[in-house]
């Protein structure tokens, strides 16, 4: 399996969440290969762990499933108090020390959304503030956590103690009881906020910045982010009462100053540090009125400023200003010769969203008179009929964008399907630059969609007049219950044509929420056309048809097993009725029981469903704790194979699971699941045995000096893959507390590799072991070796500034790069690279260019790599250091790089938008070189700093949108690229 290279691109605006899969090794006609993340390590028959079919019954079912009850149906009675109730999940717990005594007064919070915790969903107004409480004096503690996301993030302070923070903690529809929270004695830091001239600086809020979470990537967006541990007294003085032992960051922000960061370190539990001292340097204001707002939106608005150029962590920093009844508002606590970006916009952050704002303005802090104005944008109105009949259509889906395509949303932020009179008002529009190309989807069941391309200006009203839909075969399905006949309202429709490669080295995969489509939890195929749908009253669900192609339909109803009709090849011209009747389906009880026959209580079952060839599912869909018993029950299973284990909580098992064409059900799938074969409403028995379980703990230390919060990550050894699905959040993870002391507990045996990172070290250390059965101790010490060197241009002189990594060769082909495109909602497509999966901490050189890397691994041929603003990436030779070493004087001389500018048309003439573009370099090393990518806007996408050369563009479709779907991409481009110099590209969409 060769590896692959991500390119994950996400467009937050919409309900669609899409990932490009880009392998840079190959191709740029082939299709990536796409690794198997299903397959665990293979027991030998007969071990412990191995699970056991003993019982196949079959079993008659008494009465009908309960009818899916429909939108407006209420959950509960008109009872304020009820709802309430109905609306929360209690979660319970204690805090305690290091041996087991309460910790009093710990406050606890817990809650949705936020920070880090990664889960979205549509509907869903803003991120709620978490619950919080206190624990008393037994240390317990009760919490109510709204219902909705099936995750939540807990994190407990205490003073004297380390913070803990657990994100993705699981919410049944019961509620939790986390049992006893343990503490680890940490650390108090206090001091004082002054200003320039020394006065204190009283309410200044100090910041920690959020840790990276144990496992899975990271995606940041600009601005400031962390939790707020102390605000400053009128004396200037400020406790930060909880903090762990180690390395320490904090930032410390007040609206009239700029953000200043503090670091340090700290080497035992129980340190008092008191003499911090933050220095907030002058700020300056800027100055303004927006003028023309409404009389309904007066005192209601805000003035949001970020810099221009996003050149430092805290110069990321977003700052929000009132906005007068008057119009005034002032601005504080910005930069010295720093320019700043303005807008101004609705205060409020819930749906309706006011479509206006004011065009955005870039000026010097400093700044007054500066004048906002007001305004709805372009508002774009076209009407929707039948081009048969000529009639008004008022049941369809709009998707529109200037650039990316993304659903008109109605009220509560779902997508709009009603429009009375087909009359369609698209509001808020604003011209990149007072012109750009806005892109226009329409899309109704029975009619051929539509899609239409118009170039706005600054006017502020356009009227696009009727766009008729012409009409096409439909897929009319009507879904019944097996046993009474009844039709069943709300079942999911899915009409899906079979998975198909696609041009230019891309595969997409994405997860649509909301608005009917694949069940909840699984992943689809972007580039094969499918149509969704729900059954109204009368079970009907009617689909456009896909004609020509050879398709199947799904149908899901909660309460009924899903049934798939067979593969079919559609007609051109004629219609489809098809008649689906669901059941109760097949059940299967499954009992769990350790290696001494006793119930393994709580043990996590999963259940992997029939999996067609190209599916991918959400890590643990399906999933099931067993009771006090150690049992559970799976119900409303489809026919067709089923597979049953005990989670093995492997580094993998938190991966994908993806069906290749041509495999069989099955075939993905290691020896430790067990398969039950369903094949109506019967009941299985099904006796699983847990696996035996291991845990390792150890310390790790640094030249015999213990390492606080260092981070390590299991893998399994020898696997490919597993770093791959570890950036999936399937890799155990964990820090060291204050004395280096780590431990993982339940792990499944056998053969792993332990990563070993920190914040103050350059690379990462690792340590292949055999986990065995019972208590693992694993003791690492940490060498130090250090190279440092002068980073210099062309003339020889020092470059400051330059950021400064080190790798090994062989690495180079599994790094994971991601590029994000998200609409953070004031007006701009704001991109930013992340990275995951050899995550490596990056070094800045100085106003002397020199730089040093603390923590290189030894006995290893390393390199070097220096990347700088206006020069292409650079490599030194190779080093290999040993134990202990230093090395000195590892220079890099960096050398001007060029730049591409790609304009992309259509075959219009207009400018397109819409698109990825996606350089690749095709020089000497050309695999040591990655690709990059950007997205195309207002007819243009700019590569800069690039490596001088030979390079390949090539345009791919946006996000949400099948090749199929997009226009045909024009053959790819070479350009060669000179130092200093800038080539450009031009493209013209084919018809």
């Amino acid at each position: 399996m060769r590896s692959i290279a991500p390119l994950l691109v996400l467009l937050a605006a919409g309900l669609a969440v899409g990932i490009w899969l880009l392998d840079s090794n190959s191709n740029p006609g082939s299709t990536p290969p796409v690794p198997d993340v299903a397959g665990g390590v293979t027991p030998t028959p007969g071990e412990s762990g191995s699970s056991e079919l003993v019982e196949l019954d079959d079993a008659g079912r008494e009465g009908s499933p309960p009818r899916r009850a429909t939108a407006s149906t209420p959950e509960t009675d008109d009872d304020p108090a009820a709802s309430v109730v109905a609306a929360t999940l209690p979660v319970s717990g204690r805090v305690v020390d290091a041996l087991g005594r309460p910790v009093a007064g710990a406050e606890v919070s817990a809650g949705h959304g936020g920070d880090r915790d990664p889960w979205f969903y549509p509907g869903r107004q803003a991120p709620r503030p978490p619950v919080t409480t206190r624990s008393d004096a037994r240390g317990e503690f009760t919490l109510a956590i709204e219902k909705g996301p099936p995750t939540f993030t807990l994190t407990v302070h205490a003073r004297g103690y380390a913070p803990l923070r657990r994100t993705g903690e699981p919410l049944p529809d019961g509620g939790r009881s986390l049992g006893d929270i343990t503490l680890d004695r940490g650390v108090i830091l206090a001091g004082r906020v002054v200003d320039a001239g020394g006065a204190p600086v009283r309410g200044a809020e100090i910041l920690r910045p959020f840790p990276p979470p144990a496992d899975g990537f990271v995606i940041e967006l600009p601005g400031l982010d962390g939790e707020t541990v102390a605000v400053s007294d009128s004396d200037g003085r400020f406790e930060v009462a909880s903090q762990e032992v180690g390395e320490w960051e904090l930032i410390a922000t007040h609206e009239a100053y700029p953000a200043q960061g503090l670091a340090g370190r700290t080497e035992h539990r129980g340190d008092h540090v008191t003499d911090l001292l933050v220095v907030l340097e002058d700020g300056l204001e800027i100055q303004g009125r927006l003028l023309g707002v409404p009389e309904e939106e007066q005192g209601l608005l805000e003035v949001s400023v970020r810099a221009a150029e996003l050149d430092s962590p805290l110069a990321d920093e977003r700052r929000i200003a009132p906005v007068g009844v008057d119009g005034a508002f002032v601005v504080r606590g910005l930069r010295a010769e720093r320019d700043y970006r303005l807008h101004a916009r609705l205060a409020q952050r819930e749906w309706p969203r006011s479509n206006g704002r004011s065009t955005p303005v870039t000026v010097p802090a400093g700044s007054r008179g500066v004048e906002l104005v007001w305004s709805t944008g372009t508002t774009v109105t076209l009407r929707v009929a039948d081009a048969r009949r000529g009639e008004p259509l008022e049941e369809f889906q709009v998707e529109s964008g200037l650039g990316w395509l993304t659903p008109l949303l109605d009220e509560q932020g779902l997508p709009r399907t009603h429009f009375p009179e087909g009359l369609v008002c698209l509001d808020g529009l604003w011209p990149r630059e007072g012109r750009d190309e806005l892109r226009i989807r329409i899309e109704a069941a029975g009619y051929e969609p539509l899609e239409h391309q118009v170039t706005l200006d600054d006017r502020q009203e356009l009227d696009l007049g009727t766009f008729e839909l012409q009409p096409m075969p439909m897929v009319r399905v009507t879904v019944r219950d097996r046993l009474s006949g009844e039709p069943i309202e709300g079942a999911g429709v899915t009409l899906r044509a079979a998975p198909q490669s696609n041009p230019g080295g891309v595969r997409r995969i994405g997860a649509r929420l909301g608005g009917g489509g694949p069940e909840p939890g699984d992943f689809e195929d972007l580039d094969s056309p499918a149509q969704y749908g729900e059954t109204d009253a009368a079970g009907l669900c009617v689909l456009s048809s896909l004609p020509g192609v050879r398709a199947v339909i799904t149908v899901r109803a909660p309460g009924y097993a899903p049934t798939t009709g067979e593969p079919e090849l559609l007609p051109l011209r004629e219609d489809v009725e098809r008649d689906f009747e669901l059941s109760a389906g097949g059940t299967v009880l499954v009992t769990v029981v350790d290696g001494t026959g006793a119930p393994a209580s709580g043990a996590k079952i999963e259940h992997q469903r029939p999996i067609s060839s190209g599916e991918m599912l959400w890590p643990g869909a399906g999933s099931e704790p067993a009771d006090s018993q150690g049992r559970a029950r799976f119900a409303g299973l489809e026919p067709g194979l089923h597979a049953f284990r005990v989670e093995d909580r492997n580094p993998r098992s938190g991966g994908f699971v993806l069906a290749v064409a041509g495999s069989s059900p099955g075939g993905t799938r290691g020896e430790e699941w067990r398969e039950v074969l369903i094949e109506g409403g019967e009941e299985h028995q099904l006796r699983l045995v847990a696996p035996p379980r291991g845990s390792l703990s150890g310390r790790v230390t640094e030249d015999g000096v213990p390492l606080a919060n260092a981070r390590l990550t299991l893998y399994e050894a020898d696997d490919p893959e597993a770093r791959f699905a570890a950036m999936l959040g399937g890799a155990p993870a964990t820090h060291t507390d204050g004395s280096g002391r780590y431990l993982f507990e339940d792990l499944k045996l056998g053969r792993y590799a332990a990563e070993f990172t920190h914040a103050s070290r350059a690379m990462a250390h690792e340590v292949e072991f055999k986990l065995e059965e019972g208590e693992n101790e694993l003791d690492v010490d940490l060498p130090v070796c250090i190279i440092e060197g002068k980073v210099t241009d062309e003339d020889g002189e020092p470059v400051e500034g330059a950021t400064v990594t080190v790798a090994r060769r062989e690495i180079e082909q599994t790094r994971i790069r991601m590029v994000m495109v998200a609409n953070l909602g004031d007006g701009d497509d704001e991109t930013t690279t992340i990275s995951a999966g050899d995550e490596r901490p990056v070094v800045t050189t100085d106003a002397r260019g020199r730089y040093s890397l603390r923590g290189v691994t030894p006995d290893v041929e390393l390199f070097v790599e220096v990347r700088a603003e206006g020069y292409g990436p650079t490599t030194s030779e190779g080093q290999v250091l040993q134990p202990g070493e230093r090395r000195d004087s590892v220079d890099v001389q960096l050398i001007r790089g060029g730049s591409i500018v790609v304009a992309v048309t259509t075959a219009g003439g207009e400018p397109a938008g819409g698109l990825l573009a996606v350089a690749t370099y095709e020089g000497e090393n050309e695999t040591s070189v990655e690709p990059v990518a950007r997205p195309v806007t207002a007819g243009e996408a700019r590569f800069d700093d690039l490596m001088a050369g030979p390079w390949r563009v090539r345009l791919n479709p946006g996000p949400g949108e099948s090749f199929d779907e997009a226009p045909p991409m024009p053959e790819p481009q070479s350009a060669l690229v000179e130092s200093g110099e800038q080539a450009t590209l031009s493209f013209t969409l084919l018809e």
